[in-house]
């Protein structure tokens, strides 16, 4: 089943088919990290959201992280992005900014002074597009650190964001690092060649272990001094979890010289190589979106999402989103997840629960829990799938993942507050009881 997918730039994330994970996903992406916001502002910024276009059934949830709706890329680098990064070390001097009191002490044995820390520093936020409003000596993990709040200079009202210093290697340091079984050495290879296309001559990296979530590398990749790619990759397997590429709208045509059915092959063959073979998924969007320029749109890019199936039925959260370039045919990104184990799906259940008993058992339960919106209740999807969204880390016993009628569902309340989340409940497809219900004022 192939989806078209809404155009309007607007509605990635309030998409009444976006369930709660992706929306954090989308908060996620929008906190980007420090460098990423700095090196796109001043031009158009890429529009978060290439994989929000569930619709009419909500062709799952994959748990990917988002990757851009097309947009157009500066035609020239934004000033944090200009110039080899490292080449203007001195623009900012350690007198230029407020001391804390850590560094009220003598500097201890053993310890880099802070203008060393400095150009430490630069070598991966130039100062171009950074500004250092404060410096102190601390410590975390058994060693000292200078910390660092940096200011992207583009972001007006930004408050900035700390960034640690070793302050006896002189190394960038990220909290919890050392507990990546990917050390950052390797973390900065892999990096280097996870983008196809792109000889990188520079990386940023920055580890984060939020709780409840994957250990992960965020990079940003540098060549000839011009910023060309970010992504993400496993810090414990070292596997690439998602990339994207800037494309430059310059000098491409008005229409797309790669036609659908030509980057739908280049995507399920790119799935292929990283995969090492066919995996059982489906086609479940196809997106052709183009550039906006000053002048009018030019050729932009497809996007293509694949979902897992297990014994012929879609998972909730497995799967691939690929997105082609419609003029060179490139990958220009990924974005891949892979969770669930197949012993840990149920045997081979049948369907005896029919969507209209299903979506009423929901319907009812609603009006129960508020009785105020009885008549604004409305169905937004219903399909059987795999619920084999999991807290991360945990293991499924063999038979626990079952099989369940995905129900969405909204209210006058919701369909007014953007913050709120649609109802999502999960029917067994043989009992008929609820796996699930989330529905909340």
């Amino acid at each position: 089943m192939n989806e078209e997918i809404p155009d309007t730039e607007n509605d990635e994330f309030t998409t009444p088919h976006l369930p709660e994970r992706y929306h954090q996903a989308v908060k996620a992406k929008r906190r980007r990290r420090l460098v990423q916001r700095a090196l796109l502002a001043g031009a158009a910024l890429l529009v978060v959201g290439v994989i929000v276009f569930l619709l009419m059934g909500i062709p799952g949830s994959l748990n990917l992280p988002a990757l851009p709706a097309p947009s157009p890329a500066p035609a020239t680098p934004a000033p944090a992005a200009t110039g080899t990064p490292g080449t203007d070390l001195p623009a900012q001097g350690s007198a230029d900014f407020t001391r804390g009191p850590g560094l009220a002490a003598p500097l201890p044995a053993g310890l880099i002074p802070l203008d060393s820390a400095i150009v430490s520093l630069r070598s991966d936020l130039p100062a171009s597009g950074f500004t250092i409003t404060a410096a102190d000596l601390t410590t975390a993990a058994n060693r000292s650190l200078y910390a660092f709040t940096v200011v992207p200079k583009a972001s007006a009202g930004d408050l900035g964001s700390t960034v640690y210093i070793d302050a006896s290697t002189g190394s960038i340091w990220s909290p919890g690092e050392e507990g990546a079984r990917i050390s950052r050495v390797e973390a900065k290879q892999r990096a280097r060649v996870a983008v196809p296309g792109i000889s990188a001559d520079h990386v940023i990296l920055s580890y984060s272990a939020p709780p409840g979530a994957a250990k992960v590398w965020d990079y940003s990749l540098f060549a000839a001094g011009s910023y060309r790619a970010s992504g993400r990759l496993d810090a414990e397997t070292g596997k690439v979890i998602t990339f994207e590429k800037v494309i430059a709208a310059d000098g491409r045509p008005g229409s797309p010289p790669v036609n659908p059915a030509k980057a739908e092959a280049i995507a399920t063959q790119y799935i292929i190589d990283q995969n090492n073979g066919q995996l059982p998924l489906n086609l479940s969007v196809s997106r052709y979106d183009a550039l906006d320029t000053p002048s009018g749109p030019v050729a932009g890019r497809y996007t293509l999402m694949y979902e897992r199936t297990y014994q012929d039925f879609l998972t909730d959260t497995d799967g691939f989103v690929v997105i082609v370039d419609a003029v060179t045919g490139d990958v220009s990104g990924y974005t891949q997840s892979w969770t669930t184990p197949d012993h840990a799906f149920a045997g081979y259940p049948e369907v005896d629960v029919v969507k209209r008993e299903a979506t009423f058992a929901v319907m009812q339960k609603a009006k129960e829990m508020y009785p105020d919106s009885i008549n604004s209740l409305q169905v937004v999807s219903a399909s059987v799938r795999w619920k084999n969204d999991l807290p991360y880390g945990s293991v499924p016993r063999p038979g626990t993942i079952p099989l369940g009628w995905k129900v969405v569902f909204d209210d006058d309340f919701i369909r007014s507050n953007t913050s709120a989340q649609k109802g999502v409940a999960w029917v067994d497809v043989q009992s008929g009881e609820f796996i699930a219900f989330d529905y909340r004022h």
